[in-house]
């Protein structure tokens, strides 16, 4: 079983951790900055005491939305499947939200279970290839 205290314990040495919220689906839910400015969400859902969740949403901002907006649809197609493939090599879960073939949204997760968590990975996670 992976110990929510733990978890928050290594995220506060590391000055990652920020906030716990309340969530009625986990058994607990971490907000931490990382990198600075950047929030990550990391979760156990209340029915898998083996698991955890990290998840990174990130909205494009107003000035790249209008640049995209104003590209050719081709362009767009591309970056968007340039960016599907770019995270499937990373084996990360994601979600684009792309209306009318411009990026307004996305989210990138992975999972870690009980047997893979432990601070060096956690607190590394963001490092990947």
């Amino acid at each position: 079983m992976i110990h929510g205290k733990q978890i928050r314990d290594w995220l506060t040495n590391e000055d990652l951790f920020r906030e716990e919220i309340h969530d009625n689906n986990s058994i607990f839910h971490y907000i931490v900055e990382y990198p600075e400015g950047n929030s990550i969400d990391i979760i156990q859902p209340k029915d898998k005491d083996d698991l955890i969740i990290i998840g990174c949403a990130t909205n494009i901002s107003p000035e790249h939305t209008n640049f995209l907006q104003s590209s050719s649809i081709e362009i767009n197609r591309k970056l968007i499947w340039d960016f599907k493939f770019t995270i499937n090599q990373m084996l990360l879960d994601f979600q684009i939200d792309h209306p009318n073939n411009v990026i307004k949204t996305f989210i990138i997760s992975d999972e870690l279970y009980e047997e893979e968590v432990n601070r060096h990975k956690l607190v590394f996670k963001g490092d990947l290839p």
